[in-house]
């Protein structure tokens, strides 16, 4: 009987201080769905989820692709969309016909113009903000990461009013 006390003694302390109770791992919260919208000038424009690290020109080969009146000088294709973002192609007569006043423009007027996204439309704004309008067109070129070869592209598209 004495060896059985042992035992049962052995067992609670084995259970409650030895044992290790192993911990319940801690689940990180990766989104693993982002959610995309698409419109204009494709095939089936709508909403797509894809997982984070998507291209832009995949989530256009989703929507079934471009059309043939589309223009995809404004996207920059390779970019990695992100969550909730808005993915418009234009046709080519918009870009064409319309000049964009630069001390005026909105990020998404400044996306129409020929290798314009979010950022280097952004990089426009904060430039203006920081050191006022522009008094020429050409002054654009002092805009981070617009160059001659831009100014080049986008200079019959453009006025500074």
């Amino acid at each position: 009987m004495k060896n059985e006390w042992y035992l049962i003694v052995g067992l609670v302390v084995y259970f409650l201080f030895v044992r290790d109770t192993p911990t319940p791992p801690i689940e990180a919260t990766v989104q693993s769905q982002w959610v995309v919208e698409v419109k204009g000038e494709v095939r089936q424009p709508g909403v797509f989820s894809v997982a984070p690290g998507t291209r832009v020109f995949e989530v256009i080969a989703l929507a079934g692709g471009m059309k043939d009146s589309a223009d995809s000088r404004n996207l920059a294709l390779s970019s990695a969309v992100e969550d909730a973002m808005v993915i418009h192609v234009r046709p080519f007569e918009t870009i064409e016909t319309t000049l964009i006043n630069i001390n005026q423009a909105n990020v998404s007027a400044l996306m129409m113009l020929p290798g314009f996204g979010v950022t280097k439309s952004q990089d426009v704004i904060d430039y203006r903000t920081a050191n006022g309008p522009f008094r020429r067109i050409e002054d654009i070129v002092n805009v981070k990461g617009i160059g001659a070869a831009t100014f080049e592209q986008i200079k019959d598209l453009i006025y500074a009013g």
